[in-house]
This record gives structure tokens, sequence and C-alpha cells, in this order.
């Protein structure tokens, strides 16, 4: 019988956490790194919201794209041919496609969630982290990152397939694209916002 947690997690087979669930993970994570490394300086309290925020919607995305699947589910080696192919290798094929289906239904609530929630989802990326350390993160280095954690996403997606030896999150390049374009995007509109703030703090010190 499903078990069904306080934050919306269900037991046993799959441990699917709900977004809340996953920003009371991010949290905990927060809570013990602070823990760890607070002998090694003082952090002021903006830096200190900023970085709180960053673990909080980790574990958002977290929850939103990893389930956690118990050995009991796992059949590795069966479909596995299945799986790969079904890989979603061409570049925005899938987005457009979703995007026809919704149309000729006249609901596009799939595409807002899937296609442009994809878009969104590391966008606070964009800010969080050069907003933290402003003179490190760079566009290419943002980039860099959003590229890796979108990788590593898809990847754990595809290791999951493969265990249970079926379809439990499509693996699509879309994702990819999507996930790096939203921060990418973020990041420059951060950007411009900082660029204009100093050039009216520098008017009004004159």
């Amino acid at each position: 019988m499903p078990v069904i947690t306080p934050l919306g997690s269900y037991l046993p087979g799959f441990f699917s956490l709900t977004p809340l669930g996953g920003a009371a993970l991010g949290a905990l994570a927060f809570l013990a790194c602070r823990l760890f490394t607070r002998r090694r300086g003082q952090m002021g309290r903006g830096r200190l919201l900023l970085l709180g925020l960053l673990f909080l919607w980790a574990g958002v995305v977290f929850s939103l794209t990893i389930p956690i699947v118990f050995p009991s589910q796992w059949h590795p080696g069966a479909n596995a041919q299945y799986v790969l192919a079904s890989i979603q290798y061409r570049p925005l094929e899938s987005s457009l496609l979703i995007y026809k289906n919704c149309a000729s239904i006249q609901n596009y609530w799939p595409f807002l969630r899937l296609v442009v929630g994809n878009f969104f989802l590391l966008a606070p990326f964009g800010v969080l982290v050069p907003a933290l350390w402003p003179r490190r993160w760079k566009l290419w280095r943002v980039a860099l990152l959003a590229g890796g954690i979108s990788l590593g996403i898809e990847g754990s997606q595809l290791l999951i397939n493969l265990l249970c030896g079926a379809l439990v999150r499509t693996v699509e390049v879309d994702d990819l694209i999507l996930n790096l374009a939203g921060c990418a995007v973020c990041y420059l509109l951060f950007a411009l916002c900082r660029a204009l703030w100093r050039g009216c703090r520098k008017k009004a010190a004159r």
C-alpha cells in the first residue's frame, strides 16, 4: 500500500519529492553546509540569504527532475534498446510537436508546463550565482554551470530509465537547450540591471 509523506512524497517504489519536499531538502543541506563552514568566516546577511535561496532552488530542481527509484523497481537490461532509441536527439523537434498538439486542442498548459517550465528551470541560477560571486562568474562560466547541471539531469534520467527498463522520464536534447537558454537570458538581464544600477549610482554621486 503506497504511503504519502507529509511533504507529498510517495512510497514505496518511487520516492517522488514534491517541490515543497525538495525545498525542505535544500534547506537541510544549507543548514548542514553552514554548520561545517561556520568557522571559515562570517557572511553578510544579504549573501547568506542568496546562498539559502540557491540551496532551496537546487532542492526544488532536484524534486522536479530526479525521481528516486528503489531497487524493488529495478530491471536492469530490460528494454535497453527501446530506452536508448527513445532519446530525442533532434533539437526543438519535441517542443514543436508539443506546441502543435496543444494548438490542435486549444490547450496550451502542457506546452507551458514542459517547454516554458524547462526554460525557467535553471533561470534562477543565472541570478543567484553571479550575485553571490560577481567577480568570478561571468556569462561563459554560468553557461557551463547550467549546461553541466542540465547534462547531469538528463544523464541521471537516462540511468533511471535503464535501471527500470522503462521510460520513467523522457530524455531530450530540448531540455538541455531550454535549460541553458533560460539561465543565460536570466544572467544577461541581471547583468543589464546591475550595469544600469551602477550607472545611476555614479550619476547620483556626482
